[in-house]
């Protein structure tokens, strides 16, 4: 890169690296990449002429340490206390992190430039985020073989989870906040059963059980360990399961309450409508995470390229490690070129498209039948084994897709750019 001549005085290396840390900080908080805050600090700090610069970061922390030509030292440390998922906020520092990168305005206008952040970071219409959520598990109830009365009670049931959801407030912590909103969605789900709004409580219980499913971490966790962040990785992995862990005890209250009531629904979709519900279902969480609204045609068209992969191999009577590797490799392959088309972040394209593969449905059976393992003889370790290897391939198809998209970028960038280069070759 380009150095700047008549670098900033020592005094301003601060701001510098201030700016730097807030852009990495704020990536971090609206579910970001790891390898993305790490190169994003980075190349901030080397575009005004940082002679040496060392990043790292992991979920809740980010330090950097910057030399500038006069061996000016300077280090910090931020702590995050709170993650969320805004991919329009994603996408937003991305395109300032990149002009800041090509322009180099000078050091006093960094400032005005997180000010003018601050200011326009909210979502404008952010009942579009209840929209989604409404959206997303109508879909997915159907998705998951529920009736159109299913969807409409898990959708209800979505909206009164999204108030707590969606609010700038924490009761307590992450934690404990997760497993309140679970045993409404559990309860609230029944309750409509009861009051003939839903037909089957388990339906209404997959359904609305995806609008906290940790499917963004479980995707973001998988692409950090494959791009060498391995202990911000498995942090990720272990969050994501503890989450999981968590929201199988605030649905096992409602569960264990109507148990009676509950049955095994055993979806038995056309291909057309399979395809249709998990499409529905992706552009309703395109919605909820914010995406930007320039990316809601490529987000359809990918889920449906996914979930058409998922129905093929499923109809094949393939395992379901294959069912989902398969696909979760289709989905990044997709979304890292979409992102390279639309110059946005590919975590704004990978997580709605894939979030078909997420498993909701075992993960509620393996709850389900954990509390009736006494009836239901080995369901229990079937189920168990069935969300675990979803999940396994889940991950290992971002890790196949991954080497894909790494193997086709070196041959776009350097075997053909090298022919091209090089005439008479």
């Amino acid at each position: 890169m380009e150095e700047v001549k008549n670098l900033p005085p020592v005094n301003k290396w601060k701001k510098i690296l201030d700016f730097a840390l807030f852009i990495g900080k704020r990536l971090l908080q609206n579910g970001a990449e790891i390898h993305r805050v790490e190169e994003t600090v980075e190349f901030i700090c080397k575009a005004y002429g940082c002679k040496y610069i060392d990043v790292y970061a992991i979920p809740n922390m980010i330090e950097a340490t910057v030399e500038a030509e006069d061996d000016y030292y300077t280090t910090k440390v931020k702590r995050i206390r709170s993650i969320g998922t805004n991919l329009y906020n994603v996408e937003k520092l991305n395109r300032i992190s990149r002009r800041v990168c090509v322009e180099k305005p000078p050091v006093e206008e960094l400032d005005e430039i997180i000010k003018d952040f601050i200011a326009n970071q909210e979502p404008e219409h952010k009942w579009l985020m209840y929209v989604g959520a409404f959206l997303a598990i109508f879909g997915f109830t159907l998705f998951f073989g529920g009736t159109w009365r299913d969807a409409l009670a898990a959708s209800l049931t979505s909206l009164v989870m999204a108030v707590f959801l969606f609010t700038n407030h924490k009761v307590i912590n992450k934690t404990l906040d997760t497993l309140i909103v679970s045993l409404i969605g559990g309860f609230v789900s029944a309750l409509l059963c009861k009051i003939h709004i839903g037909e089957h409580i388990s339906s209404v219980m997959i359904g609305s059980i995806m609008i906290v499913i940790p499917g963004m971490a479980l995707s973001t966790s998988f692409k950090d360990i494959m791009m060498d962040d391995l202990l911000s990785g498995s942090l990720r992995l272990m969050q994501t399961i503890m989450t999981a862990l968590i929201i199988a005890i605030g649905y096992s209250a409602a569960a264990v309450v109507f148990r009676n009531d509950i049955e095994v629904i055993v979806p038995d979709i056309p291909a057309w409508a399979f395809i249709l519900e998990g499409v529905l279902g992706s552009f309703g969480f395109a919605l909820i995470f914010n995406n930007n609204y320039k990316h809601l045609i490529t987000i359809p068209i990918g889920a449906a390229i996914v979930t058409a992969t998922y129905w093929l191999l499923d109809y094949l009577d393939q395992n379901i490690v294959l069912c989902t590797m398969v696909p979760a490799a289709v989905g990044i392959f997709y979304a890292e070129f979409a992102a390279r088309f639309h110059k946005a972040p590919s975590i704004c394209f990978l997580t709605p498209i894939t979030l078909v593969l997420a498993p909701g449905y075992s993960l509620y059976y393996t709850m389900y039948s954990f509390w009736k393992i006494s009836e239901s003889g080995n369901q229990f370790t079937d189920y168990l084994l069935r969300t675990f290897n979803q999940s396994f391939g889940i991950g290992a198809g971002i890790i196949v897709g991954m080497v894909i998209v790494k193997v086709s970028l070196y041959i776009i960038y350097k075997v053909i750019r090298f022919e091209k280069t090089k005439p008479g070759f």
